[in-house]
């Protein structure tokens, strides 16, 4: 068998492309996280649902409890929530996709109002 003279260089680069699936892994991994953070908002709201429920138990005052935990529960679960579905994201897009995407970036170089001068 003659082995082409390219052959250790077109071997090496493969080898260097599958050190690049630990990043598909991670990145899918950062997207399984986001879909774990819905499900426990999901449970975190049924577990409010059934604490509330308890309150009722208590005579005269329950239902006023009750309404007031589920105002405070779930108000609470919808705030986390609301984090996770904005910080999260945006955290996935400029972190792991521009990194992946080959994104340079753009804009204007930063210079202190004092090296404004003369210019």
């Amino acid at each position: 068998m003659i082995l082409r003279p390219d052959f250790f260089s077109r071997l090496g680069k493969g080898i260097w492309e599958l050190y690049g699936i630990t990043g598909l892994v991670g990145d899918l991994l950062s997207y399984i996280r986001l879909f774990a953070l819905g499900i426990s908002s999901a449970i975190l709201g049924m577990v409010i649902n059934d604490i509330a429920l308890r309150f009722l138990e208590i005579q005269y005052v329950g239902w006023i409890l009750f309404v007031v935990f589920l105002l405070i529960g779930h108000s609470a679960n919808i705030l986390i929530a609301s984090l996770g579905a904005f910080v999260h994201p945006l955290r996935l897009t400029f972190v792991e996709f521009y990194k992946n995407a080959g994104f340079t970036g753009g804009g204007k170089l930063y210079r202190p109002f004092g090296q404004n001068s003369g210019k």
